[in-house]
């Protein structure tokens, strides 16, 4: 049995596109690796779990795909201390998975600055409860009390969401920051798909100070949402001549 499906696509960003596949941990064995020809870290293969293997081989196949399409070789390899995927030279890209499921978007620097994505099942009921206080602020779930979604799917909309903004932010930032970092301030669209902005509620950086607003994508399927977020590069003021 394999243990990627075929990959598909949603609309989500502009940009570049996002790749999903379904995969099946329990189809892992020693010889996966080598069938999706990626290569995986000898601590990796020694000290992780099969479902932690089968999520790295998913995601790193969507992105071997994606840099496919774009002319690249290289594969992406991972940064042992932080875990984070290591992208070749001038490519920004994003790998996210959720209990089979894995999504990847992948660009290349000069188009975009940074990229985040992140999936997510909807949430139980009784999860959602215990972490909404730490997810987001009472004010930011009024501001999705019109559209059709239950408390449930609402809070994993704005998890995923924040968590696809800090993965954007994160290398630039270089430092933790939580969900409370960022305030939902507008959403626009319905319950399948639209977008959400977030106001930072503390000064993360010179070039990312408290104030600022970042537009979000989300995509919503009968079992997850995925919801992604493109940074554009800044325009440089051009100098007054004399």
């Amino acid at each position: 049995m394999q243990l990627i499906d075929t990959s598909f696509s949603v609309p989500l960003l502009g940009q570049c596109e996002l790749l999903l596949c379904h995969f099946y941990p329990q189809h892992w064995d020693a010889n996966t690796p080598k069938q999706y020809q990626i290569d995986v870290p000898q601590y990796l293969l020694e000290k992780a779990v099969d479902k932690r293997l089968a999520e790295y081989v998913a995601g790193r196949h969507l992105a071997k795909t994606l840099l496919q399409r774009l002319n690249i070789g290289a594969q992406v390899e991972r940064d042992e201390k932080t875990r984070a995927p290591i992208w070749p030279q001038g490519i920004v890209g994003s790998i996210s998975h959720s209990k089979g499921i894995a999504a990847c978007a992948v660009q290349r620097q000069t188009k975009i600055a940074g990229i985040g994505i992140d999936i997510e099942h909807w949430t139980p009921a009784k999860t959602a409860a215990s972490i909404s206080k730490e997810v987001w602020l009472p004010e930011e779930q009024h501001l999705l009390n019109h559209i059709d979604w239950s408390f449930e799917q609402a809070l994993t909309v704005v998890f995923s969401a924040k968590e696809a903004l800090y993965k954007a932010l994160h290398p630039q930032v270089g430092k933790f920051f939580g969900f409370k970092a960022a305030r939902l301030c507008l959403q626009s669209g319905d319950s399948n798909s639209g977008s959400l902005c977030f106001e930072l509620t503390e000064h993360l950086h010179t070039a990312v100070p408290k104030g600022a607003v970042f537009k979000l994508a989300y995509y919503c399927s009968d079992d997850w949402v995925v919801t992604g977020i493109e940074l554009e590069h800044k325009k440089q003021a051009q100098k007054s001549r004399d």
